[in-house]
C-alpha cells in the first residue's frame, strides 16, 4: 500500500544544545578552516571549470558556522 502522507522534512543542520562555550568555538575555528580551503581549492580552478559541489558545501559549511554562532551567542546571554 502506497503511503498517502509524504514524510516531514528532517533538518539536516543542527547544532548539539548543550555545547559548551569553549567547545563552540573551538568548532567554528574547526568549520571557518575547512570554509577557507574550500574556498582556496575553488578558486584554483580555471573560472569555466569550478566544480559547484564546492560552492554546495561552502554554503553548508557557512549555515553550521551560522547555527554555531546563535548558539554562542544564546550561552553568553545566560548568567
Amino acid at each position: 500500500m502506497k503511503k498517502l502522507v509524504p514524510d516531514p522534512p528532517i533538518p539536516y543542520i543542527s547544532i548539539i544544545d548543550h555545547l559548551p562555550l569553549a567547545e563552540v568555538w573551538e568548532h567554528a575555528a574547526v568549520l571557518m578552516t575547512m570554509m577557507t580551503r574550500t574556498c582556496d581549492v575553488y578558486m584554483a580552478f580555471p573560472v569555466d571549470e569550478r566544480p559547484e559541489i564546492l560552492v554546495d558545501n561552502i554554503s553548508i559549511l557557512s549555515r553550521l558556522l551560522s547555527c554555531l554562532m546563535a548558539h554562542a551567542r544564546s550561552l553568553e546571554v545566560q548568567p
